[in-house]
């Protein structure tokens, strides 16, 4: 798709290493623009090193209990809770836990290959298209009709990201018992929930 977009196929074709990096360069801006559903992940601690993909913790988990995170630099002041040193991939307890010890984090995507495809849903795949085409025509081969092309790209990125955003908060509301296919009011009566048709 990227390709048709800045018409770049048949004959004339891009480099497939420069479009993999763009395809990458597009996945990773993605990912760090928000905290999507689709990359946290568990783990059960089992030693100090962090998993391959840690990104950034989410919330660390003892005997049903939160374990608090403390800064790098000031964890010496705190008497329980952990501390990531990023420097040396490690995570580090200040007291002793029990197992299981259970941490939520937010991964980091897997570079997209040949072999591979992005792991959110597809009918949001050709925002990447849009974002590389818009990195592409904007800079790398920018002239006055590659600009103005290059903001239809971008507001097109745009409107998927609203969708995808969209679908991301759809979940997060039902993975807080929230319901979002209808319009209701929630009303608490002690520890029931009567739901109200607007």
């Amino acid at each position: 798709m990227f390709a048709q977009i800045i018409d770049q196929e048949g004959n004339n074709p891009l480099d497939s290493v420069f479009t993999y990096q763009l395809l990458n360069l597009a996945r990773t801006k993605l990912e760090d623009e928000t905290d999507w559903e689709y990359l946290k992940k568990k783990w059960t601690i089992t030693g100090t090193t962090l998993p391959t993909d840690f990104s950034e913790p989410i919330k660390l988990i003892c005997d049903k209990d939160y374990v608090p995170l403390h800064p790098f630099e000031d964890y010496e002041f705190y008497d329980d809770g952990y501390y990531i040193d990023y420097a040396s991939g490690t995570i580090n307890a200040i007291d002793t836990y029990p197992a299981p010890v259970i941490l939520t984090y937010k991964k980091t995507g897997a570079d997209i290959t040949d072999a591979t495809s992005p792991v959110f849903p597809s009918r949001f795949h050709a925002i990447l298209a849009y974002e590389m085409a818009f990195v592409y025509q904007a800079g790398i081969d920018g002239d006055d009709l590659n600009f103005r092309m290059s903001a239809e790209h971008k507001m097109q990125y745009g409107m998927l990201k609203k969708l995808m955003l969209s679908w991301d908060a759809d979940i997060k509301a039902k993975n807080m018992n929230g319901i979002t296919d209808y319009d209701y009011r929630y009303f608490h009566n002690g520890s029931k929930i009567t739901l109200i048709d607007q």
